[in-house]
């Protein structure tokens, strides 16, 4: 199963969960990388060509032509697959010495195109922004002056990722694999920088701010995890549903935030049950919560824990064990 970005953003970054790779692979992945590496580097002096021209139109005409606008998505395409498979090589001229960050976050080897790749385990979707674009923050100055917190965020973050990219190097080759936590943290890192690059190509105009619980802590997003622990919820709700009548919107539970308080509704019961529900930091806390308070709705009769636990458990699909897991333990603890 895939981890996505928040689905109120008009950029989408799939990423297969974590699987076997070829240790033979991991070990020369650098090498193999480099063919990549170098025509990403040249198609990028033809993208900051296009960077410019396409600030100069949205400022005069508040439009991003359209042929240009499909190249700079193809490049930010290419560019992140190869940076999810071998990672961004940059180079210190001072001290001589190349620097990885990210990759190793599949084994697939990408594919030398600008198009979509739908069976490449790492999917970057962007929803086409031509017209009514934003004349003030398309003016590239101003664009990067908004990108400063990112970036230095992103810089302090490049670090200790690029400690993680040793290790990950190291883990593919003795392992075979990447464990879940780390490739969740190089997941995270290459969707946040994606959103960030994104923005300041002026493919989009809207800023996805860091949030807590964003996909560099964990690397589940939110929504995506919401959506899961719904349908486990689903399958055991309906087969007691003459005890617990538990209503599951499935709009509340995955909202264009993803990562606002909100309150799953349960019937019967409002008011004091409601309350119970609120004040939760995650829509998966109160998620939690309302199981908890619709178990204890009939004295008595409630959810059979066990059988709900079973039915999360068959959820668990890589990084979306965490979310299930952390429903599943609250519901122990009942």
């Amino acid at each position: 199963m895939s981890e996505v970005m928040d689905s109120g953003y008009p950029v989408q970054l799939e990423i297969d969960a974590a699987a076997p790779q070829n240790r033979f692979k991991v070990f020369f992945r650098p090498i193999l990388v480099i063919p990549h590496w170098i025509i990403i580097g040249l198609l990028g002096i033809v993208a900051f060509v296009v960077w410019l021209l396409a600030s100069l139109s949205i400022v005069v005409a508040g439009r991003y032509p359209a042929p240009l606008l499909r190249f700079s998505t193809g490049y930010a395409r290419w560019a992140t697959r190869v940076s999810a498979y071998g990672g961004a090589y940059s180079y210190n001229e001072q001290t001589g010495i190349g620097v990885i960050t990210g990759g190793f976050l599949t084994d697939k080897y990408p594919p030398f195109t600008l198009g979509e790749a739908p069976e490449y385990p790492v999917r970057l979707h962007v929803a086409e922004q031509v017209e009514g674009r934003n004349r003030l923050t398309g003016f590239f100055p101003v664009r990067l002056i908004m990108l400063i917190p990112h970036i230095i965020i992103l810089f302090i973050l490049g670090i200790i990722v690029t400690i993680a990219t040793i290790v990950a190097w190291l883990a593919g080759i003795v392992l075979g694999r990447l464990p879940e936590w780390l490739h969740d943290f190089i997941a995270g890192y290459t969707r946040w920088s994606t959103r960030a690059s994104i923005y300041g190509g002026l493919l989009v105009d809207e800023v996805r701010h860091a949030k807590r619980g964003d996909a560099v802590v964990g690397g589940v997003e939110h929504a995506d995890a919401h959506a899961r622990v719904a349908d486990a919820v689903r399958l055991v709700v309906e087969e007691h549903r003459e005890h617990v009548d538990l209503a599951l919107d499935e709009h509340a539970l995955v909202e264009a935030d993803g990562l606002e308080p909100h309150v799953v509704g349960v019937q019967p019961g409002g008011g004091e049950q409601g309350e119970q529900l609120g004040g939760h930091d995650t829509a998966l806390e109160a998620d939690a919560a309302a199981l908890e308070v619709g178990g204890g709705l009939d004295a008595g009769v409630g959810v059979d824990d066990e059988a709900l636990i079973a039915a999360l458990a068959e959820q668990r699909h890589g990084a979306h064990g965490q979310a299930v897991g952390a429903v599943a333990q609250r519901l122990r603890r009942r």
